[in-house]
């Protein structure tokens, strides 16, 4: 049986680092390069991060391969507790997925999951769809891929929820027909209501920046905006922590300790009100097998829960 073909990034994570920090240090943003070099510096499965390329999903997709994202925001938590020092490696496995060593105590033993995962990540699927047909598009289209080859073009995008997105051959047509419109070194700009209407439904902010590495993911969920309704919090939280009990319930009993990590991802918060939303979620679910629950939100430390707290 002939062995299934493996997909990697073009560049390594160390090489995207740096072309990241470039070019928000063109905009006046602050990338934190003393921290990303501690990441970069822990061992997944044997080699350090920062001179991976990071293996892929598919042929046509930017998308990380399910087993370097559960590694990959295991490590960031090993950062995150400042235990990235002691660490020697973080090894994917199954049941659980991760399995941290460290030079000075015992392994701990990780499950992890993406909380929006019980919802399909529906927004991300479809801007991944989207990000599909503008690849084919630029092997069919000239002067698109000109456009596109010459600097990196993004599109952020906000849903406008699945009864209001225009078809994906539209933002097609209109993010190619908008490509040719682009002059000068940057651009950043949004797309007039008259002209792109499409891009307009999704609320899309286009940046283009010659001289930059080609971006394979174009579309992307825009930041940029605060979820009104977080209500979604506990309940999803709560499906995520009950689904992984039950999965966690039949592990050997020698995995221990056992932690489970969920990093709380999707609608964007207001990180100050993510520790009293996940403790209101949490505070009284019961956690056992795990010995330590931890969820994980950017721009705030990890919020930690053992059974001896409940």
């Amino acid at each position: 049986m002939a062995r299934k073909a493996k997909h990697f990034t073009q560049e390594t994570v160390a090489t995207t680092d740096a072309m990241f920090e470039r070019a928000i240090a063109r905009v006046g943003g602050h990338f934190d390069s003393e921290r990303e070099a501690r990441f970069r510096a822990i061992h997944i499965d044997g080699t350090p991060i920062g001179v991976e390329r990071a293996p892929l999903r598919g042929s046509q997709t930017s998308a990380y391969a399910q087993g370097y994202l559960e590694t990959r925001s295991v490590a960031r938590l090993m950062l995150d507790l400042d235990l990235d020092l002691i660490v020697t490696d973080v090894q994917g496995s199954d049941k659980p997925d991760v399995t941290v060593i460290f030079a000075d105590r015992s392994p701990v033993y990780v499950e992890q999951t993406n909380v929006m995962e019980y919802d399909g990540t529906p927004f991300g699927r479809h801007l991944e769809q989207i990000n599909v047909e503008l690849e084919t598009r630029r092997e069919g289209d000239e002067a698109f891929r000109k456009v596109w080859e010459r600097g990196m073009l993004t599109v952020r995008m906000t849903d406008p929820g699945v009864a209001a997105r225009p078809a994906r051959s539209l933002i097609v047509n209109e993010i190619a027909a908008l490509s040719l419109t682009l002059d000068g070194d940057i651009k950043l700009l949004r797309p007039s209501a008259g002209a792109f209407p499409a891009l307009r439904a999704y609320n899309a902010c286009i940046f283009y920046s010659v001289g930059l590495m080609p971006n394979p993911n174009v579309c992307n969920v825009d930041g940029g905006w605060v979820d009104p309704h977080p209500e979604w919090v506990a309940t999803r939280l709560r499906g995520a922590l009950a689904a992984k009990r039950d999965r966690a319930s039949g592990y050997k009993p020698d995995a221990r300790p056992l932690w489970l990590l969920l990093n709380l991802d999707g609608p964007q918060l207001i990180p100050s009100f993510v520790p009293e939303l996940v403790r209101a979620a949490l505070d009284n679910e019961t956690l056992a097998p795990f010995d330590r629950v931890l969820v994980s939100y950017a721009g705030i430390p990890p919020i930690s829960f053992s059974p001896s707290k409940n």
